[in-house]
């Protein structure tokens, strides 16, 4: 795992230049790169410009075990309006997150955002949110299962039972932004639709209510009433559960199950 205490000058990276014909769909990471920094693969990755504005990319594996920048990086291509010959130097920060700059063919640096003090108060409060949020994601990237799928990783982290409902393991976390909100990974959440009235079944029986917060970018989280439900429960920080997002006709969900990852093994 690299050290993120590290400098930004210290941290590992590499560049690629841009190549249409190759890249436009997906991106190769340097087989030595991924070797040398990368100990444990993540399925996804953020891709963080300098501008601040965040991607959430998959990553994928080829028969040969080389790792690509997959599904999302299409969207940062034509977000960045990426042109022949454009280089790209990644800087590798670890938990899963990679910061780029970019330079035209004529050596300078594209992209340049808009400074914070033009922004108006609505955006700036709109982007620390944003990096919350993405800090939050890093935090959990590898510690979380979906459906009987277990990530690799060094602690001894169990698999989830299979079940006919959709679900995922999730570490309690122990920062204040955790003690708000629990991120619902994308696979589990897609093509779900949740209830007004969702409420948490903890492994006792009782119900809690909880609102379901759904992001433009497609990002999904437990918010209100989830701080609640930990703190009556006692949820410890470092405990993993298993939420199980019971649904009905048409993929609604009304009810979320809620077990200590040790009560279902």
């Amino acid at each position: 795992m690299v050290n993120v205490s590290l400098s930004n000058d210290k941290l590992p990276q590499f560049f690629k230049v841009f190549i249409p014909k190759f890249s436009s769909k997906h991106m190769l990471i340097p087989p030595d790169f991924v070797q040398r920094f990368i100990s444990r693969v993540p399925k996804k990755v953020i891709i963080r410009h300098t501008n601040g504005k965040c991607w959430v990319v998959a990553l994928g594996m080829s028969l040969e075990k080389d790792l690509y920048f997959e599904n999302g990086w299409e969207e940062f291509v034509r977000d960045q309006m990426l042109n022949y010959g454009d280089s790209l130097v990644f800087k590798y920060h670890g938990h899963s997150l990679f910061e780029v700059d970019i330079f035209g063919q004529n050596g300078c640096m594209k992209g340049i955002g808009v400074p914070s003090k033009m922004m108006g108060k609505k955006e700036e409060e709109t982007l620390k949110k944003e990096e919350l949020l993405d800090s939050y994601m890093h935090a959990h990237n590898e510690e979380i299962s979906i459906n009987g799928s277990t990530k690799k990783s060094s602690s001894s982290t169990k698999h989830v039972p299979m079940k006919k409902n959709p679900c995922f393991v999730a570490t309690i976390g122990n920062s204040k932004i955790h003690s708000y909100m629990l991120y619902i990974p994308q696979p589990v959440h897609n093509g779900v639709k949740f209830k007004p009235n969702t409420k948490l079944r903890y492994h006792n029986g009782k119900l809690w209510p909880v609102r379901i917060s759904n992001w433009k970018d497609g990002r999904c989280f437990l918010t209100a009433g989830w701080r609640r439900f930990r703190e009556e429960n006692d949820l410890k920080a470092n405990d993993k559960y298993v939420f199980e997002l019971v649904l009905a006709k048409e993929n609604e969900c009304e009810e979320i199950k809620v077990t200590c990852q040790s009560k279902v093994q």
